[in-house]
Parts: structure tokens; sequence; C-alpha cells
């Protein structure tokens, strides 16, 4: 009788453990699916950091350049004006309450990007979380605490998880993913190009 109850404890044991094993392997199997809300607010801290330091930038760099403008060492012209103070406190200030604001253009213009070069390479991206995979590149801002280069390092890192976004979740080729990378920068240059003609006619009609 006591052999049955042992059996039967360790054939329920088994039990537990095989469903607890199956529930294990089917989390891992789906993965972590981060969204927008988590990957902006993960970087939040990251741009209010940024924020202080370059705060701290301004108000020494001001007070440099008016002791040397007093000194005689810099030209007056080159001293900082209340009106440019104020210009630089409210854009950093603006950057760091608004980074959600920002963050979520910035999903957006390359949600828009994309989907344009996806019906042109006629890629169906109906079952991918589009915007998602572009919030990823979000996690750049981690190196906006570096001074100085982190804003360049932020411009790389984000430039470089676009393109693993593109490649490997979004399966464009390396051609495709390059292009779409660089499409915003030939916008500009096609749009600085194309008024520079048009001035240029309309000179040449005075």
């Amino acid at each position: 009788m006591n052999s049955n109850i042992a059996e039967h404890r360790l054939e329920i044991d088994r039990i537990k453990e095989a469903r607890l094993f199956e529930i294990v392997k089917e989390e891992s199997e789906r993965g972590i699916n981060l969204k927008f809300a988590d990957f902006a607010l993960a970087s939040w801290p990251f741009v209010f950091i940024y924020g202080l330091y370059s705060l701290a930038q301004i108000h020494i760099g001001i007070n440099l350049a008016g002791k040397m403008a007093e000194d005689g060492y810099l030209p007056a012209v080159f001293s900082s004006s209340e009106f440019q103070q104020k210009l630089f406190l409210f854009s950093t200030l603006f950057k760091v309450v608004f980074f959600p604001l920002s963050a979520w253009v910035f999903v957006k213009f390359w949600r828009l990007i994309i989907t344009i070069f996806a019906s042109l390479f006629d890629k169906d991206l109906k079952d991918i979380e589009l915007e998602d995979v572009i919030a990823g590149a979000l996690v750049g801002n981690f190196f906006l605490i570096i001074p100085i280069f982190g804003d360049f390092l932020k411009f790389i890192s984000q430039a470089i998880y676009l393109y693993f976004g593109l490649r490997y979740n979004l399966r464009f080729s390396f051609v495709q993913s390059f292009f779409i990378l660089m499409s915003p920068i030939l916008l500009i240059v096609g749009f600085m190009l194309f008024m520079m003609m048009y001035l240029m006619l309309m000179i040449s009609f005075i």
C-alpha cells in the first residue's frame, strides 16, 4: 500500500516537472518582446543625464567666454548674449522633457521610410511589429552619458541597430538595407540641389 502511494507521488512529481519544463521551453521559444514604451522609458534616464552635463557645459562655456571677453582675449561679439543663453537652456530642456515625443517621431519617420521601400522591394511586413523593431535603435541613447562624443556615438549605434533590424528582423538584403539607411541623406541632398537649381533659375531671369 505504501509503495503504491510512493509510486503515485513520484508520478505526480514527474508530471509537474514535465509541465514546468514545457512552460519554460515555451516562454524561451517565444522570447521577450520589448515594445516602444519599454525602449523609450529605458532610454529616458540617459537623456536626463545628458541634459544635466549639457547644462553644466553650457554654464562653464558662457562664464569662460565672458571672462575671456572681459580680459580682451576674445572679441565681445563672440561672447554669449542673454538670448543665446536662454536658447541653449530651452533647447536642452526640450530634448529632455519631450524625449518620448521625439522618440515617437523618430519611430514614425523610419516606419514611413521602411514601409515605402518595402512596397518598392515587394516585402510583406504584415506579420511584423515594425515599430517595435525600429524602437530597438533607441538603445543608442545609452551613449549620451559619454561627454562630448555621446551624440556621435548615439548616431552611429542607432544606424547599426537599424541596419541589423532591417537585415535580420525584416529580411532586407545588404544593398536594400544600406539604401534605406542612406535614403534620408539622399533626400536632403536632392532637396538642396533642387533649391539651388531653382534659385539659379530665378537669378537668371532677373
